[in-house]
């Protein structure tokens, strides 16, 4: 960790026997946190696994997503600030791994509020965790509704006959 995507979707695709995907010219984009989605660094992964596994990985990113964010909201009303960092850091990793940049970074945020206590205060009340955990749901929401898009014109894309 950190995980540097192109040396990963690399090992990803020469453990698949795939050959590796031609280099791009001069310096890698600057990810942009403000994006919901990194479309690029999907359409890499999924050249890098193929189309099937793609949609699945996908799916199984989405369904543990919800269930972080479930855990997530469990452990700010609770006021676990070790549970809260913990699961923030999972979500921020598995977000980051799918492009989901805006989801990462508040993740992110989360993480690093629930390490610093505000005096006077708990997680599950006010301060840096409550205000850092407030856009999260929204951001969740739109991201996993941006990817199953993605993925379903992936499938389409895909099945559709070559003309």
């Amino acid at each position: 960790k950190p995980v540097e995507a192109g040396a990963l979707l690399a090992a990803v695709r020469a453990a698949l026997g795939r050959p590796p995907m031609a280099e791009a010219s001069g310096p890698a984009p600057a990810r942009q946190p403000a994006h919901l989605l990194d479309e690029t660094m999907l359409a890499e992964m999924a050249e890098a696994v193929g189309p099937g596994r793609m949609d699945h990985l996908l799916h199984v990113f989405i369904e543990e997503t919800e269930g972080r964010l479930a855990r997530l909201a469990e452990a700010v009303a609770a006021g676990d600030r070790a549970a809260i960092a913990h699961i923030a850091h999972g979500l921020r990793s598995a977000a980051g791994t799918f492009g989901a940049l805006a989801l990462a970074e508040a993740a992110r945020a989360v993480e690093q509020a629930s390490a610093i206590p505000a005096a006077g205060q708990d997680a599950g009340s006010g301060g840096a965790v409550a205000a850092a955990y407030a856009p999260i749901q929204d951001l969740a929401a739109a991201s996993l509704t941006a990817l199953r898009r993605l993925g379903a014109k992936a499938a389409v894309a895909h099945a559709a006959p070559a003309p």
